[in-house]
């Protein structure tokens, strides 16, 4: 299975920048920013799911343990779309 979504940042002033630079989430991070953190405030819009920005994608490892082991007896039976949603904005990716 693959999992992909698209991060657009919003446009920054470079005091902006060196604000969340200076804040340390950034270090260690790929993309050097943190969208469940305080990077969230930079992002403009997501278009895919959370979970794939974050790390661990669960809609795609229950789609794939369901069809390799069978339907769960417990829990949610289907498996939706992924989700397109602004952050910070109206805006749609």
């Amino acid at each position: 299975g693959l999992a992909f979504s698209r991060v657009l940042l919003r446009a920054l002033s470079r005091d902006e920048i060196a604000a969340y630079v200076a804040t340390g989430e950034s270090r260690g991070r790929a993309g050097a920013y943190a969208i469940q953190g305080a990077g969230g405030q930079l992002v403009e819009c997501l278009q895919g799911d959370f979970d794939t920005v974050v790390g661990l994608n669960v809609r795609l490892v229950r789609s794939l343990y369901d069809r390799l082991v069978g339907p769960r007896s417990v829990g949610p039976r289907s498996v939706g779309p992924p989700t397109a949603r602004a952050i910070g904005g109206d805006q749609m990716c």
